[in-house]
């Protein structure tokens, strides 16, 4: 197996070529004696003997891990100033000891303190896996869940930070704008156990305090503005497409009129030219009586029922010009309407990197400074997962609940609805995958048809 590990400054393992701000990526190797050679070169100093090969003869049996060698490595961990050896190091010590706290809980807090809280997710979710009574790591995992816009995931997580992290202004404001965000599109919070309990106990603190009930209405009232802009977009198309309806059903039903009509009136036409010269011969024999005043008045009644015919052909046909008319204005406005949806965009919500020991970190990404990180997806949560919520990447243990995958399915539906069309249809293919066989999976592969294959 092997990592990704890519960023633009900084890092051991980052070769500069020329050009400014280009891109470095590198594969390394997870074995040992590779992990060991990599980050040797990188610190600067020799290889470890223990992992190096003697010049010749077989290999040397690989010594039985010690404590202090993963320890080591947490010290070297702390030190660091480089992203790139900090992810290093922290992937060699996962070779020794998957489970050691120490090691994840230090990558962690030093991706936070370098600045990058979205590559710190992975050691995150290995520390609520490990302990998961740590505020850092669950604020760490809803600020990653919420920077992706995977809102509802990151309620859980975000209510356990406020929780643990006591009166903390960042997990406050970040739960506070989620809670904006659920309760403007009347969304109910899917909560495990233990979060709805937290939520319950602290509810009426933290409404009070100023991070939370500030984020929650700034959260709200700028969904608000957006939903109000959707809402007006969408009723503008909607009566846009009512008008064409009832339009095309005007022509429809004129057209059909006005054929009907004209085929009558051209039989009544032909019917009183037979009618006429009948009585034509009438008259230059002298003809009289009951027979040809039925005659007169079955001609004129004739002409009668063509001239109104008549008229109501040409007022058919008016009618129908005006609805074609009508049809090609309410395209034109639908057309409008939803070229006005178009341009608007999800409001960005203002996400507060988790703290570490109280002091404020920053996010280097938002300033252009990249770093990528690709590991291999977590290990399995414990047996025991009552106490952790769904996150991503997810735990392959257990099948999803119905419930999981129905809520999974109505997020990616109000991301096709609010315009988020990419990362509706990235939902969408994830539930394809991750709740095969199930209605919920032949909703979400419909919805990829219709908006893919329009």
């Amino acid at each position: 197996m092997a990592f990704d590990l890519s960023y633009s400054k900084g890092g051991c393992c980052n070769k500069r070529r020329p050009g400014r701000g280009r891109k470095e990526t590198i594969m390394i190797s997870t074995s040992l004696a590779a992990w060991a050679v990599v980050i040797a070169a990188a610190a600067g100093a020799a290889p470890s003997p223990a992992t190096s090969r003697p010049a010749s003869g077989p290999a040397a049996a690989a010594p039985k891990v010690t404590a202090p060698e993963v320890q080591a490595i947490i010290t070297q961990l702390k030190a660091t100033d480089q992203p790139g050896e900090a992810a290093g190091l922290f992937m060699r010590g996962r070779t020794l000891d998957r489970n050691n706290l120490d090691l994840c809980r230090a990558y962690m807090r030093k991706m936070l303190t370098l600045g990058y809280p979205r590559v710190a997710y992975h050691g995150a979710y290995e520390v609520v896996r490990l302990d998961s009574g740590d505020g850092t790591a669950w604020a760490t995992m809803a600020y990653y869940l919420a920077r992706e816009g995977k809102f509802a995931l990151a309620i859980d997580p975000a209510v356990r930070a406020a929780a643990l992290l006591n009166n903390d202004a960042s997990a406050l404001s970040n739960l506070g704008q989620l809670m904006g965000w659920s309760d403007e599109l009347k969304h109910t919070a899917s909560l495990s156990a233990k979060a709805a309990g937290m939520f319950k106990e602290n509810e009426k603190a933290w409404t009070s305090a100023g991070a939370y009930s500030g984020a929650y209405k700034a959260a709200r009232s700028k969904m608000k503005t957006y939903n109000d802009a959707m809402k007006k977009s969408t009723a503008a198309v909607d009566e846009a497409d009512k008008q064409e309806k009832e339009a095309l059903t005007v022509i429809r039903n004129g057209t059909i009129f006005v054929r009907n009509a004209r085929q009558r009136v051209a039989e009544w036409t032909e019917e009183n030219k037979k009618n006429q010269t009948h009585l034509d011969l009438m008259n230059r024999s002298g003809g009289s009586g009951n027979y040809k005043r039925d005659l007169e008045a079955r001609i004129n009644n004739t002409k009668n029922g063509i001239n109104t015919l008549n008229g109501q052909i040409g007022q058919a046909t008016n009618k129908v010009n005006e609805a074609v008319r009508t049809v090609a204005k309410a395209r034109d406005n639908a057309a409008k309407a939803k070229a006005d949806a178009a341009k608007l965009s999800m409001p960005e919500l203002e996400w507060k990197v988790p703290s570490v020991d109280g002091r404020a970190t920053a996010d280097a990404e938002d300033k252009g400074k990249r770093f990528t990180l690709m590991p291999a997806a977590p290990a399995p949560a414990p047996a025991d997962t009552g106490d952790l919520p769904p996150v991503e990447p997810p735990a392959a243990t257990t099948r999803p609940t119905a419930s999981e995958a129905q809520s999974a399915l109505d997020l990616a539906k109000m991301l096709l609805q609010n315009n988020r069309v990419d990362k509706g249809l990235q939902s969408l293919r994830e539930i394809v995958l991750r709740y095969p066989n199930t209605a919920v999976a032949k909703e979400a592969q419909e919805l990829l048809k219709q908006h893919e294959n329009p």
